[in-house]
């Protein structure tokens, strides 16, 4: 996957990332080549498309109710175009949010109902980790959705055991049927 930072490609970073697809394709056909531009305008995505990307990743992040309380550069609407736009030029699309920023039950039902009716390929679901120092510093938790971080110091320290894998983490007994 390709990241790209910023609010998206211009038209003079379109064509390096469109041969970087051209080389990765002639180098290993059977790969299928995953960006993640930012917005993207329609004449964008059909020239990574014609250079072999197959897939754009591009979040929602939230519903078009709450997207105003976590962005103030772009609009929802800017990313649903994106969405659009990627679509229409024959690429796979990739969108979901993120859950835990502080919205409410009826905004992930319509983060949801948004990605099927946008028509997503493959929906992640992203979980807020509230860190010190961003703007969504200190959001509650949505309760039973996300897990609470180990305490500062409360990490094992494994430095002692290199090369070795890290433990795998206890799982809480499933209660009922299978998922």
């Amino acid at each position: 996957m390709d990241l790209h930072a910023g609010r998206g490609p211009s038209a003079r970073d379109v064509e390096p990332f469109g041969e970087a697809c051209e080389r990765i394709r002639e180098g290993f056909a059977n790969l299928v080549v995953f960006l993640s531009l930012g917005l993207m305008e329609r004449d964008h995505a059909d020239t990574v498309k014609g250079a072999g990307a197959g897939w754009v990743h591009h979040n929602l992040n939230a519903s078009r109710r709450f997207y105003p309380k976590i962005c103030t550069t772009h609009t929802w609407d800017d990313r649903v175009r994106t969405i659009e736009n990627v679509r229409a030029a024959g690429l796979s699309t990739c969108s979901g949010g993120i859950i835990g920023m502080g919205e409410s039950e009826e905004d992930l039902l319509d983060l949801a109902y948004a990605t099927r009716r946008l028509k997503i390929d493959s929906v992640p679901v992203n979980f807020l980790n509230s860190i010190k120092g961003p703007p969504l510093e200190g959001r509650p938790r949505r309760p039973g959705c996300c897990r609470q971080p180990p305490s500062a110091g409360a990490e094992k320290d494994h430095s002692d055991q290199a090369g070795d894998a890290e433990p795998e983490p206890e799982r809480p007994p499933q209660q009922g049927g299978a998922l």
